[in-house]
């Protein structure tokens, strides 16, 4: 839970919530379905589940979605991360993450990298990694 809460606070001031009105979580049902996202991304990116990221790798990951007030959850809900590595300072990698229906897992359907203007699409973590991450996602909730 110490997890899921920073998560969110950092996304929450990474993506400029601070300009926005303040909301509850229960009141927005955006920024915890987008938590729970970046907290699957974390796992995957931790566990070595991304084929040309390396777990080793520092970097931050960025959303604008927590803004976006909702007071209900609506499925399937699909949500934009960028991130921004340490070590490639210009290359910022793009990510979206879908989930069908409440008792889904999370599938992470598209990831590309662009450096100067040039994007590359990226090779999909497998289906393998993608469901032990949402397991631990599971284990950790």
């Amino acid at each position: 839970m110490k997890t899921l809460i920073a998560c969110m606070a950092g996304i929450m001031a990474i993506s400029g919530c601070a300009k926005q009105p303040a909301s509850t979580p229960e009141q927005n049902a955006s920024v915890m379905l987008t938590a729970d996202a970046a907290i699957f991304m974390a796992i995957l990116k931790d566990t070595g589940g991304f084929p040309e990221i390396a777990a080793t790798r520092k970097g931050n990951l960025q959303s604008g979605m927590m803004c976006d007030l909702k007071p209900a959850r609506e499925y399937p809900f699909n949500t934009f991360f960028r991130s921004v590595m340490e070590d490639a300072p210009d290359t910022t990698y793009g990510f979206i993450v879908n989930k069908e229906s409440p008792l889904s897992p999370w599938v992470l359907s598209k990831v590309w990298k662009e450096t100067n203007g040039e994007r590359t699409d990226m090779a999909l973590p497998s289906a393998d990694m993608q469901a032990k991450a949402n397991a631990e996602l599971q284990r950790r909730k």
